[in-house]
């Protein structure tokens, strides 16, 4: 099975998936107050994955 994948396309979809997350940071941190490490690990494993739908997003937009 062939997974669709462009390298430039993977690299600003993960830029624009950091930028999210650094909101989510804040949003956490405003309400709660405080980092769990279950929201470290939860950020390192969430970033790649939503980095990797953006991209496909964005494939699909540049294919039609």
């Amino acid at each position: 099975m062939n997974f669709p994948f462009d390298r430039e396309v993977f690299d600003k979809a993960f830029w624009i998936a950091c930028v999210l997350a650094i909101f989510g940071w804040i949003a956490i941190y405003l309400i709660w107050g405080k980092f769990l490490v279950a929201d470290i690990i939860g950020m390192i494993i969430t970033i790649p994955v939503m980095a990797y739908l953006i991209h496909v997003l964005m494939l699909i937009r540049r294919a039609e």
